[in-house]
């Protein structure tokens, strides 16, 4: 298991949520957002950190890249659909910030 943080990116001034260390060394870590999974195991499927050209944001999610958006890294693995001891985790779109959000 990896433990997934919300991080404060001020170079980009923008939230952004992923597992290990503070990218480029200048990310706050802010809080624990969720345990994901650390390696594939049966039934999980990956989640990348993308780069979203449009809305100068990351974004992370499963699959292949939305609308102007260039594929980055692999960041954990998850669970596509709902089960027992599985929690979910959604974007959403925060109009005052104006960017994307991703929370259980």
């Amino acid at each position: 298991r990896v433990e997934v943080w919300d991080w404060w990116h001020p170079k980009l001034r923008q939230l952004t949520f992923h597992a290990g260390a503070s990218w480029e060394g200048i990310e706050e870590r802010k809080g624990l957002q969720f345990v994901a999974l650390a390696r594939e195991i049966e039934g999980a499927v990956p989640v990348f950190d993308f780069w979203h050209s449009r809305l100068r944001q990351l974004t992370f999610h499963t699959g292949e890249p939305w609308e102007h958006e260039e594929r980055k890294g692999l960041q954990f693995w998850a669970f596509p659909d709902p089960g027992p001891g599985r929690v979910p985790v959604f974007d959403y779109w925060h109009p005052k910030l104006r960017q994307l959000t991703f929370h259980t």
